[in-house]
């Protein structure tokens, strides 16, 4: 909010790799990455609500990032995916004595070779100030393209910034491949099969119903 640099892609970069990681947030034991990360009262998703902060501060100030929300949603679910090394272990101790760094890419490789669809082309680079936040909840919005990405297309919920209108439509397969291959829950799956067949079971019941009378 205070300094306009750490609303670039580099400065960004900076931003997550001091403040979260060589400080030592630990992303195994928040995450269930670790062998031995099964306690649940170690599970928080701390950094993915810091995102939703982050993209909730985004579309409040749409010409202030140069990335845009579909750079923080691969963000967001490569936290979970275990395919890049770094959110692997709990300290950067860890991941030198694990040899991350050679042996594994870093989420960076993705976010910095693919640049285009992550450049949020409302940006401008002139807007130095600092941003002041709404906190009412008029102003908050579902993270749809992370948390809805599950929702059939054609759904009556919408991107929420210009910039995703223009890069969705070529993320869709993409989208859908990487929903299925992370690590985020599957809940929504589930509850949608399960929700099906208990429709199914009272379409069934609402007949009987109506044939005995």
């Amino acid at each position: 909010m205070l300094d306009s640099h750490y609303r670039t892609i580099n400065g960004f970069q900076i931003l997550v790799e001091r403040e979260w990681i060589q400080f030592g947030h630990k992303f195994g034991d928040r995450y269930g990455h670790g062998v031995d990360s099964n306690d649940p009262n170690e599970r928080s998703p701390v950094f993915l609500q810091w995102l939703d902060c982050i993209y909730q501060l985004m579309i409040q100030n749409e010409t202030s990032f140069e990335f845009n929300e579909i750079f923080l949603r691969e963000l967001a679910q490569h936290t979970y995916s275990c395919l890049y090394g770094t959110f692997l272990c709990n300290t950067d101790f860890e991941r030198t004595t694990a040899n991350l760094e050679k042996k594994t890419l870093g989420v960076w490789s993705l976010l910095n070779i693919q640049s285009t669809p992550f450049i949020n082309s409302s940006f401008n680079k002139t807007i130095k100030e600092v941003l002041y936040p709404s906190c009412s909840i008029d102003n908050l919005r579902i993270w749809s393209v992370l948390y809805l990405c599950y929702m059939p297309v054609g759904s009556s919920e919408r991107p929420s910034s210009t910039s995703t209108i223009q890069n969705e439509n070529n993320n869709n397969d993409r989208q859908s491949t990487i929903c299925e291959s992370n690590g985020l829950p599957n809940l929504f799956k589930k509850m949608s099969r399960r929700r099906k067949r208990q429709d199914s079971n009272s379409t069934q019941r609402s007949v009987c119903i109506r044939f005995f009378i």
